[in-house]
């Protein structure tokens, strides 16, 4: 999905939502600022995509600001029971999740919550993982990379989002 496409639904979701609102005769909404919620440190590729989102999004908000806030820790799970707190249930939090953050974590940490305990409303990101190593490294190909860490135990460091996530997870297998 391209940026364009990604915008032009976030956009859109958030125009319906304002427009039922005044088709109703409903209290304008959003009558506040809206909170998203990333789950990860700033600076990562989750940041920078809530940041981009939440700078676009005011005039679509019948001009309220959306207000990035990081609540990271606990691979995930500060962030996610931030989202799930009493009162947090009126349509001004929204959350940047992930597989890790609402399948992963709450398996591994026992956090209490599960996947079900969200509405995921529309996809604003897609990656894909990669292995990369340095270009002037002694790899060339991933079977290369695993024959050396098998062959020197304990001399390969690596370096994911952190322990429990999907990254973390694919490189430990």
């Amino acid at each position: 999905m391209n940026r364009c496409k990604m915008m032009a639904g976030i956009v859109s979701l958030f125009s319906i939502c304002l427009l039922a609102s005044q088709v109703w005769g409903a209290e304008a909404f959003p009558s506040k600022p809206f909170e998203l919620v990333n789950p990860y440190a700033a600076g990562g590729s989750t940041d920078v995509m809530c940041r981009t989102i939440a700078a676009r999004a005011t005039p679509f908000l019948n001009n309220q600001p959306c207000v990035v806030v990081n609540k990271v820790g606990g691979g995930t799970v500060i962030g996610s029971k931030y989202v799930l707190m009493e009162g947090h249930n009126d349509g001004y939090i929204l959350f940047s999740s992930s597989t890790s953050s609402v399948m992963i974590a709450p398996v591994i940490n026992k956090a209490g919550f599960s996947w079900k305990d969200f509405t995921g409303i529309c996809q604003t990101m897609l990656g894909s993982d990669a292995f990369f190593v340095r270009a002037d490294g002694p790899f060339t190909n991933l079977q290369k990379f695993i024959e050396y860490a098998k062959q020197n135990p304990g001399k390969v460091k690596f370096s994911s989002s952190g322990t429990g996530t999907s990254p973390h997870l694919e490189t430990v297998s």
